[in-house]
């Protein structure tokens, strides 16, 4: 018979009646006359059992708890009723959600295994709670464990295991830039890489006069395993030519090896000083260049920038490599610098108002120019650690949309890129030299990474005035301390880019110029660094990231 049919007696329930034998049945009376059974195995009702007897205790209020709902059914229906002095709906009164019920059963009835409970469905009214422990399963009895049981102190939790690993890694970068910094305070020690060198200039006011260009280098490999950086500084292209003569001062920051940085940094001077429109230039009576001139050498570094990488493309292919470089190459001559880039090495401009002017092109892949040319090529723009260049297809993702070499990303593409994902070509500007009066900067990324442009060549121009306030008292003549404040200043950086943990390879390049006596002598060193720091067999791995060789 339906419970709802049933008429509204409100009687209170009976008492239950708990036997003491092993298996009790509890027997309870609804109004209606209905009864409800609640069996409870032996394990509830065993001595000194103080979880099963609480769970005894919670299934005999619930039992009630449901009588009294029942009750409230045949009297009104849903009407609200109280429980414990809160107002209660029969919905909300006893209905556990089965996932619950089977939570509850793994957590405190464990001694019962096999027991079974009947719950209704949601949509009903819960009429009968049964445990049938006719099938019950024999109790397990769990030994206890034997041992020393540790100390508070002595526990290893999580939170102690996690913090122990990043205090391990912490400890690592700061031991590796330990190394890297005495390691680069003992080259520094043993390498002089401060020149000096004269050029001419023929625009303005300073027609037909000398001027003098300081140069300071220094460079670190850091904490990587490998010393990639490479750098040159020319003094002249064309030594029978004298002040004339072109000079070359160049960054190239490699990956995935040195290979093509080495040989972009030898192939460069050999194809420059081949070139026969530049000679040209420097025999001219007066040395002037035209806006005709300025575009055809703006086009020669172009298409050295693509033969070049053509060549690396080809030997790396061959050997099995994939290495790759970028490019921040300075051209002087006729009182002008040329500074063409391909990559995220910087060149920046510091002038005696404070000025501060960026001279080379990031070509970072999340650029919007980069972007919509790696897309209409066929690839994609990914973020990976940084933004990268890649196709899915191509074992290979940079983080550079411009450089030399790199062949994964140019040769042998999917049919769906129309033409290299990454491309060598690179942006050129030209400086008028005889407005540059105060400093440049050029740097590979690991100074970049550490360093804002203002910052730069604001720690650079400091670096200079205190090198000349430290030998103000004639140690040094006038001459060695216009020479060696541009390595003092270059080091500087470097050294602080490490300390600001730099994990990179660092190169960076301090330049400074003012007026050159006509007699002044000029430093024809020539610097072409193709082995930067120390030959491989010197190097050990002091501390590496955790990327993978194909992430540059």
């Amino acid at each position: 018979m339906n419970l709802h049919e049933q008429r509204p007696h409100a009687v209170a329930p009976a008492e239950p009646t708990v036997p003491a034998a092993p298996s009790a049945t509890v027997m309870f009376t609804t109004a209606a006359a209905t009864p409800v059974a609640l069996t409870v195995s032996k394990g509830m009702c065993s001595p000194g059992r103080k979880r099963t007897s609480a769970l005894l205790q919670r299934q005999v209020s619930r039992a009630l708890e449901l009588i009294e709902l029942l009750d409230e059914n045949t009297a009104g229906g849903n009407s609200p009723f109280r429980m414990n002095g809160v107002k209660k709906t029969p919905r909300t009164a006893f209905q556990m959600p089965l996932s619950s019920m089977k939570r509850k059963r793994s957590q405190s009835m464990s001694s019962n295994n096999g027991s079974t409970v009947v719950v209704a469905p949601r949509n009903e009214k819960p009429s009968t709670l049964l445990l049938d422990t006719d099938a019950a399963a024999p109790v397990v009895v769990r030994k206890k464990r034997v041992g020393v049981k540790k100390g508070r102190e002595g526990r290893v939790t999580p939170t102690k295991r996690c913090n122990g690993k990043g205090s391990n890694k912490t400890k690592s970068k700061s031991d590796a830039i330990e190394n890297a910094l005495k390691k680069f305070r003992l080259e520094r020690a043993k390498t002089d890489r401060s020149y000096e060198f004269d050029y001419t200039s023929t625009s303005g006011e300073c027609d037909s006069n000398l001027w003098r260009l300081r140069v300071g280098v220094s460079l670190a490999q850091g904490a990587r395993a490998y010393m990639e950086d490479r750098f040159t500084v020319l003094a002249s292209l064309f030594e029978e030519m004298g002040p004339r003569s072109p000079k070359i001062v160049a960054v190239y920051d490699g990956h995935n090896g040195p290979f093509a940085a080495d040989l972009a940094s030898k192939r460069f001077r050999e194809v420059l000083a081949r070139d026969q429109f530049l000679l040209d230039v420097c025999q001219r009576d007066e040395v002037v260049l035209t806006d005709a001139d300025i575009n055809t050498i703006r086009n020669i570094l172009i298409d050295m920038f693509v033969n070049v990488d053509d060549e690396i493309l080809r030997l790396t292919i061959q050997k099995g490599k994939r290495d790759g470089t970028t490019v921040l190459f300075g051209l002087i001559i006729a009182g002008k610098m040329f500074i063409a880039n391909a990559g995220d090495s910087r060149a920046v401009l510091g002038r005696t108002d404070d000025d501060i002017e960026r001279l080379s092109v990031d070509h970072k892949p999340d650029t919007e120019v980069e972007t919509k040319r790696v897309e209409e090529a066929g690839g994609k723009v990914i973020y990976s650690g940084c933004w990268r260049v890649a196709h899915d297809e191509v074992p290979l993702r940079l983080a550079i949309s411009r450089s030399l070499g790199d062949h994964p990303l140019k040769v042998g593409l999917p049919a769906s890129c129309s033409s290299a994902l990454v491309s060598p070509e690179p942006d050129v500007c030209v400086l008028d030299l005889d407005e540059a009066d105060d400093i440049l900067v050029f740097a590979s990324d690991g100074l970049w990474d550490r360093f804002t442009d203002h910052e730069a060549v604001d720690f650079a121009r400091a670096k200079v005035l205190e090198f000349n306030a430290l030998h103000a008292d004639g140690s040094f003549s006038a001459e060695q301390m216009s020479r060696d404040s541009a390595k003092y200043a270059a080091s500087a950086l470097v050294e602080a880019a490490l300390k600001r943990r730099s994990m990179d390879n660092i190169t960076v390049i301090v330049m400074g110029w003012a007026r050159a006596d006509s007699d002044a002598s000029e430093d024809t060193h020539v610097d072409d660094e193709t082995s930067a720091s120390a030959s491989d067999s010197d190097v050990h791995v002091i501390w590496s990231d955790d990327e993978q060789s194909i992430e540059i």
